[in-house]
């Protein structure tokens, strides 16, 4: 249900279930007992620490519609602090331009040096990110940059993570699931029409670890993006085009309507879900199970459990 006037748009919905059933309670995360939990609520111009906090855009829970710049600072409450997790409750604001975020966007500075975090923009309700910060000795920036007029609102919960938690995510996992059975999707992901029509489409430049614990008694997860009773399948579309033996103009790797598996399909945009293999096109499938490229089947990862997102060529959104 893509409602921005660009041609294939990559976005991407995809749903994770580990095979065995259980009778494990799944446990809801907690963070160090020994803290006192304090919920603190601000917007710009705030520097918090305390152990949970939230950032709202000005008059939140009503739209902000004015320019600007808003800064919003995070000092850990201790040094063991090692991940800071962002839940993206409410995010709406201006969205991509041919896949960058040219007009609003919200940009975080002062984790680990190595530890990229994506410029945000567009609709990300319900969105997390974890931020490696054992190596930082600073505040940590998050700056929300607004141009043009817009109805946006964002409502961002920062929790601190200690590096004894057991609800820490591995090293370097943008964002970490703990369930034995969801779904991620791409940021910027949305199945109605955004702020302006410049707004659903995929983020380019990326390339980051989705992480999902490997629950007990498990060993494998399976990834598919078949939603019961729906047939059309905008839920997944990661394209990629070629220059011609005379370099212009760019072609498509693949028909329309097709699975893309490897490297020649896929040079530049993709998503790895098992044994390092390349998934791309419009239909989630690695010809495994199901030989029909024109068909969606589902992905078995029976390796550790780290869905890779790449998107390497800024010019394809």
């Amino acid at each position: 249900r893509l409602c921005s006037r660009l041609p294939q748009l990559s976005l991407q919905l995809i749903q994770f279930l580990f095979l065995l059933p259980t009778q494990c309670t799944v446990l809801r995360p907690h963070y160090v007992h020994k803290y006192v939990p304090i919920s603190v609520n601000s917007s710009c111009g705030t520097r918090t620490g305390q152990n949970v906090s939230y950032f709202n855009s000005p008059d939140f829970p009503g739209t902000y519609q004015q320019e600007g710049i808003c800064l919003y600072q995070i000092q850990k409450i201790q040094p063991s602090i090692c991940q800071i997790r962002l839940d993206l409750i409410i995010f709406k604001i201006r969205g991509t331009k041919l896949g960058s975020c040219n007009n609003d966007k919200l940009i975080i500075m002062g984790q680990n040096l190595n530890n990229d975090i994506p410029s945000l923009c567009g609709i990300n309700d319900n969105q997390h990110l974890y931020l490696e910060v054992d190596q930082n000795f600073g505040d940590i920036t998050m700056t929300m940059t607004t141009i043009g007029d817009a109805n946006r609102r964002w409502n961002i919960k920062i929790s601190q993570i200690d590096c004894g938690s057991a609800w820490k995510a591995p090293p370097y996992c943008l964002q970490y699931f703990v369930s034995n059975q969801g779904n991620f999707k791409s940021f910027n992901y949305n199945d109605t029409c955004a702020l302006d029509e410049f707004s659903t489409g995929y983020l380019n430049n990326l390339n980051y670890a989705v992480c999902i614990r490997k629950e007990s008694s498990y060993c494998s997860v399976e990834y598919s993006t078949t939603i019961p009773g729906e047939t059309d399948n905008t839920e997944f579309a990661i394209s990629n085009a070629r220059k011609q033996d005379n370099g212009f103009p760019l072609v498509p790797t693949l028909n329309f309507g097709v699975a893309g598996v490897g490297g020649t399909d896929c040079p530049d945009d993709y998503i790895i879900l098992s044994k390092g293999l390349r998934l791309c096109g419009q239909r989630l499938n690695d010809l495994t199970t199901n030989p029909e490229r024109s068909e969606s089947a589902p992905v078995t990862g029976t390796v550790k459990f780290f869905p890779r997102v790449m998107n390497g060529n800024s010019s394809i959104a």
